[in-house]
C-alpha cells in the first residue's frame, strides 16, 4: 500500500467520524484534519480536481457559509 493511498484512507476515516460526532468542537477539529489529510493525498497523487474540490470547500467553511 503506497503513502498516498494509507493518507486517502485516513482522510475517509476521518470524514467517517464526523457522522458520529455529538459536539461541534470535535466535529470542527475532524472536518479540518480530514480536509489536510485530502490535500495531502491530492497533492501526493498530483490530483488537482482533489486539491481543487477541498481547497474551495476549506475557504468556504472557513468564511462561514458552506457553498461545497
Amino acid at each position: 500500500m503506497s503513502r498516498a493511498e494509507l493518507i486517502g484512507y485516513a482522510a475517509a476515516a476521518c470524514v467517517f467520524v464526523t457522522f458520529y460526532m455529538k459536539t461541534m468542537v470535535p466535529l470542527r477539529i475532524a472536518g479540518i484534519v480530514s480536509n489536510v489529510l485530502f490535500i495531502a493525498y491530492g497533492y501526493d497523487l498530483l490530483a488537482y480536481p482533489v486539491l481543487i474540490l477541498i481547497s474551495c470547500c476549506c475557504r468556504s467553511t472557513s468564511s462561514g457559509c458552506a457553498r461545497c
